[in-house]
């Protein structure tokens, strides 16, 4: 990250040997979650959402409702990883919610508008990622110091540019990079609101290791996401598979 922490991805638990399993379910906290159960607004694109039906972007896109996913991913948390907290940066996830408008989707990202988000214009269009997070409202921290200052935890999903630079490309696949597990699982940004549908899309990673959208609605997997402070130190392993780091 740019204040030096290094982002983790959830990869299952070890076995009996210490080692890590790559591939499958278990690689997942959850493996049939939607993003948001509801889909038909463009405020169902947010890790948390405002109003549906407002008039006004600020009002769609507040940050008021928890996603579905994100309940899931704070419950597991609190479940799991409180005692680790001291150990964790309070980094960016940014759930990039801005607008790039053109004939096709010339929509403004309220109600049911065809809508096309940053990612996309990104990935699909451009073939360019990017780490920038446009908009400070789309910068999820638990403090306000650095971010919007409303997540309960400092964990959430990596997004649709971090998966893109580890070797994932919009529909291509690709079964060797090192994010691959052979499952589908849930990115944090936004793809499109489809108007014709009536659906809310976010990247997702599909089966054969591709960038791929999905409705919110669909029932993917979780790989939640957190970030080890600069400094911390390792005891043991060398970061392989078989013999994964040990932090102290």
């Amino acid at each position: 990250t740019e204040t030096g922490g290094v982002k983790l991805i959830y990869n299952g638990t070890p076995d009996e040997s210490g080692q890590c399993t790559a591939t499958g379910e278990s690689t997942m906290i959850n493996s049939s979650i939607a993003f948001n159960t509801n889909f038909d607004d463009n405020a169902y694109v947010g890790y948390m959402y405002g109003t549906a039906g407002s008039s006004t972007y600020e009002e769609t896109h507040a940050n008021t409702n928890d996603s579905t996913i994100k309940t899931v991913i704070d419950e597991w948390y609190s479940e799991n990883m409180t005692t680790y907290t001291n150990k964790l940066e309070d980094t960016v996830w940014c759930n990039d919610r801005s607008v790039v408008q053109n004939s096709s989707y010339p929509g403004t990202g309220i109600g049911k508008e065809g809508t096309m988000y940053g990612s996309r214009n990104r990935l699909r269009v451009n073939k360019i990622p990017s780490l920038v997070c446009i908009n400070e409202n789309d910068k999820f921290t638990v403090s306000s110091e650095n971010g919007n200052g409303v997540l309960n935890y400092p964990i959430a999903l990596l997004t649709a540019d971090e998966i893109a630079y580890a070797g994932a490309v919009d529909g291509n696949n690709n079964n060797t990079y090192y994010l691959y597990n052979n499952t589908y699982w849930w990115s944090l940004s936004p793809f499109n609101f489809y108007s014709y549908h009536v659906n809310a899309g976010v990247w997702s990673v599909a089966l054969a290791g591709l960038l791929d959208a999905r409705w919110v609605a669909a029932l993917y997997g979780i790989r939640p996401a957190v970030s080890l402070k600069m400094g911390t130190k390792i005891i043991d392993g060398d970061g392989t598979s078989t013999n994964p780091y040990v932090i102290e």
